[in-house]
C-alpha cells in the first residue's frame, strides 16, 4: 500500500496538472482565432497536451539529473530508494492520472484506447516500485522516455492551430522521428540486459508481483512505442510522397 503521505502528494500534482492545463490553455490560445473554431472535445485534446508537453519537458530533466546524480539508485538497481526517486515517481503518478481524467472528460468514448493504456500501465509499474520502493532505478530509466514528447506535442499544436513555419514543421518532424527511437526503441536491448544481469545476483529477492511489473510493464510499453513509430513513419512517407505528386503530373 502506498503510504498516505505519498497518495497525498500524488494527489497535490494532479491537481496543478489540472489547473495548469486550464491556466495555461486559456492564456497561451485566447488570441487565437483558429482554436476557438475548433470542437470543444479538439479544445480539450489541445488544453490536455498542452500539460504534457510542460510535464515531459520537467520530467526529462528531472530524470537526467536523478540518473546523474542519485548514488542510491546506482549502487543498488533493484532496492536503491532515495527522495530525489521519489520525487520522480509522484510526479509521474500525479500528472498520468491528471491526463487520465482530462481524456476521459474529453473523450468519454475512448476512441483513443492505446495512449490510455499506456498510461495505465505506466501508473501500475510505478505503483508497485513506490509501493515496496523497488525497482526504482529501471522505472526512471523508462521515464526518460519523456525527452521525445515535446516533439510530438508540437507538431499536434502546431497542425491544428496552423502555428509555424513549413521550415519549422519539417525540422521538429525530423527531430521527432530521430529523438523518438532514440528515447524508447533503441534503450530496450540495453533495459533488458541489465534486467538479467540483476537475477543473476546472489542477494536477488522479490517478490512475483514486483518481478510481474518490473518486466512485463515495460514489454507492453515497448510494444506500444514500437507501433507508434511505425505509425509516425508511415505518416511521414505519406505526406513527402503526397507533396511530390504535384510535380509528378508535370512530368
Amino acid at each position: 500500500m502506498l503510504d498516505l503521505n505519498v497518495a497525498l502528494q500524488i494527489g497535490l500534482v494532479s491537481s496543478l496538472c489540472l489547473a495548469f492545463s486550464d491556466i495555461a490553455a486559456t492564456r497561451l490560445f485566447r488570441n487565437s482565432s483558429i482554436y476557438a473554431s475548433l470542437p470543444y472535445s479538439l479544445q480539450g485534446t489541445l488544453k490536455s497536451r498542452l500539460t504534457a508537453c510542460a510535464y515531459s519537458a520537467f520530467a526529462s530533466v528531472l530524470c537526467i539529473y536523478t540518473m546523474g546524480t542519485d548514488e542510491n539508485i546506482h549502487k543498488d538497481h533493484l532496492r536503491g530508494y532515495s527522495r530525489l526517486a521519489e520525487v520522480n515517481l509522484i510526479a509521474a503518478l500525479g500528472y498520468l492520472f491528471a491526463d487520465l481524467h482530462l481524456m476521459n472528460r474529453e473523450d468519454p468514448k475512448w476512441n483513443d484506447v492505446l495512449i490510455r493504456v499506456h498510461h495505465i500501465v505506466v501508473i501500475w509499474v510505478i505503483t508497485v516500485a513506490l509501493a515496496y520502493e523497488s525497482c526504482c532505478y529501471f522505472v526512471i530509466y523508462c521515464l526518460m522516455a519523456e525527452i521525445s514528447t515535446p516533439f510530438l506535442i508540437n507538431r499536434i499544436i502546431m497542425k491544428h492551430l496552423n502555428l509555424g513555419s513549413e521550415l519549422l514543421r519539417f525540422v521538429n518532424v525530423i527531430m521527432l522521428i530521430t529523438i523518438f527511437p532514440l528515447c524508447r526503441i533503441v534503450p530496450i536491448p540495453f533495459y533488458f540486459w541489465q534486467v538479467s544481469v540483476e537475477f543473476g545476483r546472489p542477494d536477488f529477492r522479490l517478490s512475483y508481483f514486483v518481478i510481474f511489473s518490473w518486466i512485463f510493464g515495460p514489454v507492453i510499453l515497448d510494444l506500444i512505442n514500437i507501433w507508434w513509430y511505425s505509425l509516425m513513419i508511415k505518416a511521414t512517407i505519406s505526406v513527402f510522397t503526397q507533396k511530390q505528386k504535384p510535380n509528378d503530373q508535370y512530368t
